[in-house]
């Protein structure tokens, strides 16, 4: 039985980020059943990227988005998905704000 060492190196290229010049980001609670929130979530983000094109991510266990959104424009988003989906959106009872909700650095690079 013959053993070798294997070298391994790591490359990390890090890059200071102004937090000041990034657009602020407001994180959205998703009211769906636990079990299925990361999912939903996924695909509301998705949805909201395509049908309002903005940008919008899951990440913290919220919908984030850096557009300047009413939680009423979000919840007509919603109602239509409701309407012209499958049962896919109408496990999500509602969205919104969480006014207490601070974004990782993660989610900042994401």
């Amino acid at each position: 039985m013959t053993i070798s060492a294997v070298k391994t190196r790591v490359i990390v290229d890090v890059y200071p980020v102004k937090v000041s010049g990034l657009p602020p980001l407001t994180g959205w609670v998703v009211h769906a059943p636990e079990e299925d929130a990361a999912v939903l979530g996924r695909k509301l983000a998705h949805r909201v990227r395509v049908k309002l094109e903005k940008r919008c991510i899951w990440s913290q266990g919220h919908l984030v988005t850096d557009m300047v959104q009413k939680a009423d424009d979000l919840m007509e988003l919603l109602r239509k998905l409701w309407e012209e989906d499958d049962d896919v959106f109408k496990r999500i009872r509602s969205v919104a704000i969480d006014k207490s909700f601070t974004p990782t650095a993660q989610t900042q690079a994401e």
